[in-house]
């Protein structure tokens, strides 16, 4: 059995954990859910022997969550692209995440456009995504993303209130669309016929402005663009997603 060691939150989890949640629904492997508060990280990854992500300015180790521990095999992984690798790797007689002979490509595809999806929500969706937490967690969520942002929370709302952000947002957009639609493909899918991780880390950046409500304004202009082509993804990845 795989233990997935998400974030607790209004939504839950966050758009960063969700991606491992999709890879498991996805190669339909059973899993249970321990929920971590960001304080709490730390010390559960060490237990549990999930190796740090990244390192904080002063160089010490920062670990992050997902993470999952797999008794079948005693091992445990940290990072979301690390986790699918090890699915697709361990668990062969599942749908693939990654095509066989594409780990480059996708490696490269994720890294860009994540980048490119992130960079250009972040100033909305920061501030917003800290106030779907809960208390615990607030404190270390808001050190974290402003010592990354180089730029506080205030900064980043006054930065989102003008024009130009959502300027950013739909530049970003177009520039996946159009990447995507060199497949030619006739559904919503990165390989055209069929969901693969790159569709996921698309969802999860995606999912980033669901922190605003799934009814919200916001959320239904981001979905609306390039055609509804955002909104008919994640309406698809929500059915899996509720699959539970």
């Amino acid at each position: 059995m795989i233990t997935f060691y998400d974030i607790p939150s209004s939504l839950p989890g966050t758009s960063n954990t969700l991606k491992t949640r999709l890879a498991l629904k996805f190669k339909g492997l059973p899993f249970t859910t321990e929920w971590v508060e960001y304080p709490d990280i730390e010390a559960v990854s060490k237990k549990v022997g999930s190796p740090p992500t990244r390192t904080w300015p002063d160089g010490s180790p920062y670990y992050t969550s997902p993470f999952i521990h797999d008794t079948e095999t005693g091992k445990t992984i940290s990072d979301s692209w690390n986790i699918a690798l090890y699915l697709d790797e361990m668990y062969p007689d599942t749908p693939r995440l990654i095509p066989k002979g594409c780990i480059a490509l996708m490696s490269t595809f994720v890294e860009s456009v994540e980048e490119l999806m992130a960079s250009s929500f972040a100033n909305t969706c920061l501030p917003q995504s800290h106030k779907q937490l809960n208390e615990a967690s607030q404190p270390h969520f808001k050190k974290a993303r402003e010592l990354r942002m180089k730029k506080t929370f205030e900064e980043m709302n006054e930065a989102a209130s003008k024009p130009e952000e959502w300027d950013k947002v739909k530049a970003a957009l177009n520039k996946v669309d159009a990447l995507l639609k060199l497949n030619n493909s006739e559904d919503e899918w990165a390989v055209g016929g069929t969901m693969t991780y790159a569709d996921v880390v698309v969802c999860s950046k995606l999912y980033w402005w669901r922190t605003f409500g799934a009814e919200s304004q916001k959320l239904k202009d981001v979905l609306a663009l390039n055609g509804g082509r955002w909104g008919r993804l994640m309406e698809k990845m929500e059915k899996l997603k509720k699959d539970e």
